[in-house]
């Protein structure tokens, strides 16, 4: 189905989301590498800096349950202002340290552990305000706005955090983030009050509770997730060897900066196929389209020029995107709003906590088995991880309605402090 691309973004409310969310997805993405050339800066070295990025990994990764429960519990805007005001106060301690060239080691780590932690709870509160301040027919559109505009601050961002740096140093570059972090403030505090009703709250673990058993509980959420968190694992190993190889078959960094610049352009592509093409089975659609991750790892380990491998990953990311826009469509309208962040914040981890697992076996498979047999095995893993949950009868209930609301099979078992169902259809047949 076609629909307007851009009509989300005549609503004054998204409108301001959407700025805050691209000003402060571009602050972010100045962070690696003005984080990097700080360490450096202040006389550290690669352990270093592998110390100060891991601190930062495993603070992002431990606050995500905590976010969600807040966010469920608290306004999601003021969730998300509080999380871009602690990362403006960070990053500007940070710049003000570097400036003055007193900036320690351990004042850089605490620093990407809050920031981190800032980024953690701004990203469940912001996917469960977007149903709040869009209609239910303009949710996919909004959603492939949102991920277009990571996906644009990821090539634009680095660039320009690399320009800062090697104009006027590292310091120049976290205070332009902290500008951009009250930047994104400004935009949400000019948002209005959704007015969204409180959820009543029980202890925090019960809390914790209820969004788990919203995950369980639906056979096409988790059977998608652990179909994800395969793929994404198998997807890590890619971009470990994939430098290393670059080396020797794509002709150094430029050869791999091309591949790099495939999946970013992948990005971009989905989110411009997604505001325009809104599947009948969403999630079944993003599961299939998702096997396509597979295409740059075949090419890499099949030995095949830059321009395939650089091809395979335009198609890889591509397919993988559309899957998370879909997918965020699908359970704003089908998981209950007041759990929804809770809901999110699990979905965030078992995606992502895949990954660091995927780097840290990369390298021991190589050397076990050789870079093409481990590639092949992890292209083959994605494939399967992804194309068997497309094809599941519950994967494929899940189906968009032609006034665009999706249903999809209830819950096996409500939550005890739901008020009221989801809006949830007995399965579809074909």
């Amino acid at each position: 189905m076609i629909r307007p691309a851009f009509g989300p973004l005549a609503g004054r409310q998204f409108r301001l989301l959407w700025l805050a969310a691209t000003t402060s997805a571009a602050g972010s993405a100045f962070v690696p590498v003005a984080m990097a050339f700080a360490v450096l800066r202040v006389g550290g070295n690669a352990t270093s800096l592998g110390i100060v990025l891991l601190v930062g990994v495993v603070a992002g990764l431990a606050s995500y349950q905590v976010a969600g429960v807040w966010a469920d519990r608290l306004s999601r805007r003021t969730l998300m202002l509080a999380a871009d005001l602690l990362r403006l106060v960070v990053e500007s301690a940070v710049a003000a340290l570097l400036l003055t060239g007193h900036a320690r080691i351990w004042e850089l780590a605490l620093a990407s552990a809050l920031v981190s932690i800032g980024t953690a709870f701004e990203g469940p509160a912001s996917v469960s305000l977007v149903p709040e301040v869009v209609p239910t027919d303009k949710l996919q559109q909004a959603n492939s706005l949102l991920s277009m505009s990571v996906s644009g601050s990821a090539v634009l961002g680095p660039a320009i955090s690399g320009i800062m740096v090697a104009a006027a140093g590292p310091g120049w570059a976290f205070a332009l983030d902290a500008a951009s972090f009250a930047g994104s403030a400004t935009f949400l505090m000019l948002m209005a009050s959704t007015g969204r009703p409180q959820a009543s709250h029980q202890h925090f673990l019960a809390d914790l509770a209820t969004g788990w058993r919203e995950v369980i509980s639906r056979n096409w959420v988790w059977c998608t997730l652990i179909g994800n968190a395969l793929s994404n694992m198998a997807f890590a190993v890619f971009e470990v060897l994939g430098p290393v190889l670059a080396g020797r078959r794509l002709g150094g960094a430029s050869g791999w900066g091309l591949v790099s610049s495939g999946m970013i352009a992948g990005e971009l592509l989905a989110g411009l196929f997604t505001m325009w093409y809104r599947a009948r089975r969403p999630v079944s659609f993003g599961m299939a389209t998702s096997v396509l991750l597979a295409a740059p790892l075949l090419a890499l380990a099949a030995r095949q020029p830059v321009p395939i491998v650089a091809a395979g990953a335009v198609l890889g990311v591509c397919g993988g995107v559309i899957l998370n826009n879909n997918w965020d469509t699908a359970i704003q309208q089908l998981v209950p709003n007041e759990v929804l962040a809770r809901f999110r914040s699990y979905d965030y981890l078992l995606a992502f906590v895949a990954i660091p697992v995927g780097d840290a076996v990369a390298g021991p498979l190589q050397s076990a088995f050789g870079a093409d047999t481990v590639l092949f095995g992890a292209g083959a893993t994605i494939a399967v991880a992804n194309f068997v949950p497309a094809v599941l009868p519950a994967v494929r209930a899940v189906i968009r309605q032609q006034d665009g609301t999706i249903t999809g099979p209830p819950p096996r078992r409500k939550a005890a402090d739901m008020p009221k169902p989801a809006k949830e259809a007995p399965a579809v047949s074909d």
